[in-house]
């Protein structure tokens, strides 16, 4: 009998048995319910190995629309996410994908009417969770290391920052509650130098991440990218996936603390990204010095990656 084709797999006959066996690792579906996107994913396993592939980001704003709504998510808002979710829902029963996971982060944990959005999202039949701190840091450990153990990872988004590291099999994880956005309005945006605002960031992250593990076998970071094309000055398709070592960070460093006052200003004006940009240089060089590390692997992954990989870790 010819093999029977179907989405994302084939199967044949099995001449004993009577039954279909599938030639093919089942594919599944994720998806991050994001402060600013909502990013959409498939992936598989095939020889043991996991393969993710971004569909799509759907930009949503979450964080912007609960500053601009007293902290809830406005009915209007909850329409438009219905229409999305329908959609890939749609797009997934067509591909014969059955199984749909959901994260949701910062913005979702902190909307006072998050349950209305997860009820919505479980009516379309999808695996949600709405993660804190050490779960979040968790997924993110496995988005970027794929699993793999003896590995320091970190995540910085635009609500809070993220450090996991993998310990005698378990996986631990350190989070400062405030990302990007919000260190960047508190300690960069008015300040008169780079120096200053790096002591302020620092001194917070020395609260709320320490005891570092040293010398693991890699330190990776997620949301890193335009960080890492300020200092190298290359295009991210030639950073993602690359090393940057402390030395070319430390002297983009220097170079911003040279800065006076009004260029400074005028840097923080005109430059792209500033606000994830200058915290995340001072972010980096803080888990470098700590950890002990002269290098840190600049990863392209989105979080979904992680849920996608537990998967069939547990399967």
């Amino acid at each position: 009998m010819p093999p029977l084709s179907l989405p994302f797999g084939t199967f044949t006959m099995d001449k004993n048995k009577g039954k279909k066996v599938s030639t093919r690792n089942e594919v599944i579906a994720a998806i991050d319910f994001g402060s600013k996107n909502f990013k959409f994913l498939i992936g598989s396993q095939e020889n043991g190995k996991v393969k993710t592939k971004l569909l799509k980001k759907e930009a949503m704003m979450l964080g912007k629309e609960l500053a601009e709504n007293d902290g809830s998510i406005s009915d209007s808002k909850l329409k438009k996410i219905e229409k999305v979710l329908n959609d890939f829902k749609q797009y997934c029963k067509k591909q014969g994908i059955k199984t749909i996971l959901g994260i949701g982060t910062s913005a979702v944990r902190s909307a006072k009417n998050n349950q209305k959005l997860a009820k919505l999202i479980d009516s379309f039949g999808i695996s949600f969770e709405i993660a804190r701190g050490r779960r979040e840091g968790d997924i993110g450990y496995l988005a970027a290391t794929m699993g793999k153990p003896n590995n320091l990872m970190s995540d910085m988004g635009s609500r809070s920052f993220q450090v996991s590291y993998n310990k005698k099999g378990e996986i631990v994880s350190q989070s400062l509650k405030a990302g990007y956005l919000i260190v960047y309005d508190k300690f960069y945006k008015n300040c008169d130098s780079f120096d200053e605002s790096e002591k302020h960031l620092r001194k917070l992250l020395k609260h709320h991440i320490h005891h570092l593990p040293k010398h693991t076998e890699n330190f990776m970071a997620l949301a890193s990218n335009s960080m890492a094309e300020f200092v190298t000055g290359k295009p991210k398709k030639e950073i993602t996936n690359q090393f940057i070592s402390q030395s070319q960070l430390r002297n983009k460093v220097k170079e911003l603390k040279s800065l006076r006052p009004k260029k400074y200003h005028e840097l923080k004006s005109k430059l792209d990204k500033a606000n994830k940009i200058l915290p995340g240089l001072t972010f980096i060089d803080y888990l470098l010095e700590f950890s002990h590390h002269n290098h840190v692997l600049i990863v392209e992954s989105e979080l979904p990656v992680g849920l996608i990989v537990e998967y069939f870790k547990k399967n």
